[in-house]
């Protein structure tokens, strides 16, 4: 799968009070088990914050663009929210802008989800 291609030796000591990406999961295939293992990692009331590539059209959550100098996952705004709330977090803002790396111009969003206090 395209999640294969990490890394299996980063390691890091957790809970944090705040998890920040940009330009990771549009790379990397979103998917429950990761957003489990990110609240995992998270404190109480922590943050987590990250930009993906939107998938515009209808249809499947997620989808992998195979491209000559790299693939994307593009993936569902909907799919993003409903899977983070599934794992246990509050999403507290959403925003869709204009992505990055001139000239493709990719259409992002941007997430942030909050893990309830006890």
């Amino acid at each position: 799968s395209y999640n294969d291609r990490l890394p299996n030796n980063v390691t890091a000591e957790g809970p944090f009070d705040v998890i920040a990406s940009t330009g990771v999961f549009d790379h990397i295939d979103f998917d429950p088990l990761i957003a489990e293992s990110l609240v995992g990692q998270l404190k109480q009331g922590g943050y987590l914050a990250f930009t993906f590539e939107r998938k515009a059209n209808e249809g499947e959550d997620r989808q992998v663009v195979y491209d000559m100098e790299a693939d994307f996952v593009k993936l569902r705004p909907d799919y993003v929210k409903r899977t983070l709330e599934e794992a246990g977090l509050e999403v507290v803002h959403e925003s869709d802008h204009i992505g990055y790396w001139f000239p493709r111009f990719a259409p992002m969003g941007m997430v942030i989800a909050q893990k309830p206090s006890v």
